[in-house]
């Protein structure tokens, strides 16, 4: 049964969650390995390698903001069992990173086990982690306001959340929501991506595809052509209004086609452990100074090539290795759910049971 029900699941967002993958590490690969002048304010932005990789980003940055937006438009349904799959995830993820840290500098530090292992969300080393964790939790408040507020409360709402994310934010510079790292821009696209839900309907907009793409595609542009006019304010944040508008129209773009795939779905359920594994710090410390080798060695376009290629097959790689995690995390779910069987046996009568979710997806 659950694999007849992952078959009948549409594809077109967990596609698009992969895309978004393949956004991230070609960014990544970017700015932190073939051109790092790109993250400098007021830095001079005149090698052919550092023009080609600004316009690109113009393309790839919206990533994340994209990623919410799936999130909002199919909401996030808190229970505890994806709470403590969420905490078992970061907790391998970080317990992986200090035993790759120990192999690639032979140095131990067993409080650093003890911290990124048992405390993955407060001390996770991905300003992305914290942050969703935080959309998670006001998830079901978020949730009751997308399902129950009409057309002028939710307008009302996006206009104050751009005010505060936007204008505040990016314009003002205000401390803590200026490059919208934080829960704050989260829950803006995430309320955005449930305004699209509630009230526009995709399949009218499968006429305007090309609206939409290019739309995207501008968005992209002036973005980029904003950062060389704009050299001494921060170019890479997330509640540009250029990087907002263009993963709105990129998401509307992609929810416009429909289609199942068993294997996208499948491997868009690890999606989440590629950004985990390629921004990790050993990974930054041994892939981004090659990628910067391989692009003051190769100028322009063969350089490029290479860095596609990284981009579509570490996202492949680390999807497969995270299929490796499920398989080893089995055992502890099925404690899991002997735990809670017995927790819920124990319950006097009347009392709340301890909710949570099977493997089926069956609560209990």
């Amino acid at each position: 049964m659950a694999d007849r029900t992952k078959i009948a699941r549409d594809s077109n967002a967990e596609l698009l969650r992969l895309v978004c993958m393949f956004f991230i590490v070609f960014h990544h690969i970017l700015v932190h390995g073939s051109c790092p002048e790109l993250l400098e304010r007021g830095a001079a932005i005149s090698t052919t390698n550092a023009k080609i990789a600004l316009f690109l980003n113009g393309l790839f940055f919206p990533a994340v903001n994209i990623f919410i937006l799936i999130s909002g438009y199919y909401g996030i349904k808190p229970t505890v069992r994806k709470f403590f799959n969420l905490y078992t995830f970061c907790a391998f993820y970080g317990m992986l990173n200090y035993f790759a840290r120990i192999i690639a500098t032979g140095q131990h530090m067993w409080i650093s086990l003890i911290i990124n292992t048992f405390f993955p969300f407060a001390n996770s080393s991905y300003w992305f982690i914290p942050c969703y964790i935080a959309l998670f939790c006001m998830a079901p408040l978020l949730n009751r306001f997308i399902q129950e507020s009409s057309r002028k409360e939710f307008r009302i709402t996006i206009i104050l959340l751009t005010f505060a994310n936007v204008w505040l934010g990016y314009f003002g510079n205000k401390s803590g929501i200026n490059a919208g790292y934080c829960a704050m821009q989260m829950v803006y696209m995430y309320v955005i991506g449930g305004f699209i839900k509630r009230f526009v309907n995709i399949q009218n907009l499968k006429n305007k595809r090309w609206i939409l793409i290019s739309a995207y595609v501008l968005c992209g542009a002036l973005w980029a052509i904003s950062g060389l006019i704009q050299t001494k304010k921060g170019l890479f944040t997330y509640n540009h209004p250029f990087n907002i508008l263009g993963s709105i129209a990129f998401f509307l773009f992609a929810m416009t086609f429909s289609f199942k795939n068993r294997i996208v779905n499948w491997l868009s359920a690890s999606a989440l452990a590629v950004y985990m594994i390629q921004s990790a710090p050993v990974a930054e410390e041994y892939l981004y100074p090659k990628v910067k080798f391989l692009s003051d060695t190769y100028e322009g376009g063969g350089s490029f090539l290479i860095f596609t290629g990284l981009a579509i097959t570490i996202p492949i790689v680390s999807c497969l290795f995270d299929k490796i995690r499920v398989l080893v995390m089995k055992p502890i779910w099925q404690v899991y759910d002997i735990l809670v069987s017995q927790v819920n046996k124990k319950r006097k009568s009347g009392l709340p049971e301890f909710e949570h979710e099977t493997e089926s997806g069956k609560r209990i």
